[in-house]
């Protein structure tokens, strides 16, 4: 309601900018963000007590933010809901299934997902389905801006916690996502970004489409690589013009259509 006053009273005489955490270039101890976040006041004190931090963000995000952004019932059901969203990162997202296991409608869990994308707390990955056939999943993937709310949400409270849990392959793709959507974002790029999915399996995470330019980025939390990762830019390289496997690994010179990061 604020932005809706501000932006009435000062059109066409402000620009508007949207300023997300820290982007990993602006990091100097890169290890920690991926799975504690990049928000400013953090990074600036290394990370101390950062999952206090966490907790003070969101109970002042759901206990005071939420009561002037929207008119929600069960604030209980709505933080359980945030916790489920983070357990379920880097995935298709399944409103029916959320709806059904806390019992609210469709309806609801629509308008919840809206109001955290207002917030900045999550956004969805839209499906890429042009020039690709019908057999295709259309529901979109589910991101937070930022790695560290998930973690808080989901108890990650240790390295040891997410390097050997079973949301370190999703927390580690949600990370590299949300780093090229902030880079896309803030240099004003006006590129889209999309999956690829079939209803066969054949899956690319992250298709950035530049107009004019095709990118095909396929993301894997290991440190060894191994030919398998790059099937799926192999059977699909006809449709792009680079294709990039990104992983915790050294560079290897490939091919000059698909490189490996």
């Amino acid at each position: 309601m604020m932005m809706e006053k501000i932006t009435e009273s000062l059109a066409g005489r402000i620009g508007l900018l949207t300023l997300l955490p820290f982007q990993y270039d602006e990091i100097k101890n890169l290890s920690p963000s991926i799975y504690q976040g990049a928000f400013p006041e953090l990074v600036t004190r290394k990370y101390r007590l950062w999952f206090d931090w966490y907790a003070s963000y969101i109970e002042t995000y759901i206990n005071r933010d939420l009561r002037q952004l929207s008119n929600i019932g069960d604030l209980r059901d709505f933080r359980r809901f945030m916790q489920m969203l983070a357990a379920n990162v880097s995935q298709i997202l399944d409103m029916t299934s959320f709806a059904n296991q806390i019992g609210v409608s469709v309806p609801t869990i629509k308008r919840w997902i809206s109001i955290l994308e207002t917030s900045y707390i999550i956004f969805l990955l839209p499906p890429y389905y042009k020039n690709f056939g019908k057999q295709i999943t259309k529901r979109p993937k589910l991101f937070f801006y930022d790695t560290g709310v998930v973690s808080y949400l989901t108890g990650v409270e240790t390295f040891k916690l997410y390097e050997q849990g079973p949301l370190a392959g999703h927390i580690f793709e949600n990370y590299i996502i949300s780093e090229i959507y902030k880079k896309e974002l803030h240099s004003n790029a006006h590129s889209s970004l999309y999956y690829y999915r079939t209803n066969h399996g054949v899956e690319v995470d992250l298709l950035i489409d530049k107009k004019s330019v095709m990118e095909f980025i396929e993301i894997k939390k290991s440190h060894t690589f191994r030919p398998r990762m790059i099937k799926h830019l192999e059977n699909l390289k006809q449709y792009f013009n680079n294709g990039c496997l990104l992983y915790e690994g050294e560079t290897i010179s490939y091919t000059k259509q698909i490189k490996i990061l």
